[in-house]
């Protein structure tokens, strides 16, 4: 085959959300040969017929570059972008957050499917920038703009996703960490209470329980083929 009909993604830069989405929602009972070549050719645009012509090696290969691509482990926070010819720009500064974007994000909840949505609150039009500092448009003057997030690259994306959950595990370690000082020091001084002993456990176990999902969510965009 002429390697020059098939462009592979090397970096997450080079894969889109949507198609990411798309090779995620394969169905669980594909065979192991149908899903390699459903993942060739949503990440490619190989046609169908034209996968079924390679060499098993040579699909092999494929699929280790784009495995690899996508089971990316770490990814730095992108500040700034571009989408569908407009520059976007990450919330420079999310302590002052408007009401309405902080509940936006606390009401959706960070899986995959959800991501469009969240980028949305969290990358916006740059209206004015200096260096490398910037303003962005304001939440609610974006509801109207028809922009596709869908084809927002991945390495937006997950550099996002996961500075958002090291961001929580480190907050939640904190917090973790605090409420058990607090919990030893008052037992060692005889000022607690069975009620309130038995509410600080319950508030660790959700709390622990908060942090490992954080961690699974971490951890859910690895594939494996």
């Amino acid at each position: 085959m002429d390697k020059k009909l098939l462009d592979v993604p090397t970096s997450l830069a080079d894969i889109t959300l949507e198609q990411y989405l798309k090779f995620m929602k394969l169905p669980d009972e594909l065979s192991e040969d149908d899903r390699i070549s459903e993942m060739i050719n949503i990440f490619t645009g190989l046609s169908r017929g034209l996968i079924r012509k390679m060499t098993k090696k040579s699909r092999h290969h494929v699929v280790l570059l784009l495995t690899n691509c996508i089971n990316t482990r770490t990814q730095p926070l992108v500040m700034t972008c571009e989408l569908q010819d407009m520059k976007l720009g990450f919330v420079p500064n999310l302590d002052k957050m408007a009401f309405g974007e902080f509940v936006d994000l606390e009401t959706t909840k960070y899986e995959a499917e959800n991501y469009e949505q969240i980028m949305k609150v969290l990358y916006r039009p740059i209206r004015k920038q200096d260096a490398e500092r910037y303003d962005i448009l304001p939440y609610d003057q974006c509801m109207d703009l028809k922009l596709d997030y869908s084809k927002m690259t991945m390495d937006c994306v997950l550099g996002a996703m996961l500075f958002f959950c090291d961001l929580g595990k480190d907050l939640l370690s904190r917090m973790m960490k605090s409420l058990q000082e607090d919990k030893q020091k008052s037992l060692q001084q005889g000022q607690t209470s069975r009620v309130s002993g038995d509410g600080t456990a319950v508030l660790l176990a959700s709390l622990n329980l908060t942090l490992e999902g954080l961690i699974k969510l971490r951890e859910s965009h690895f594939i494996s083929v």
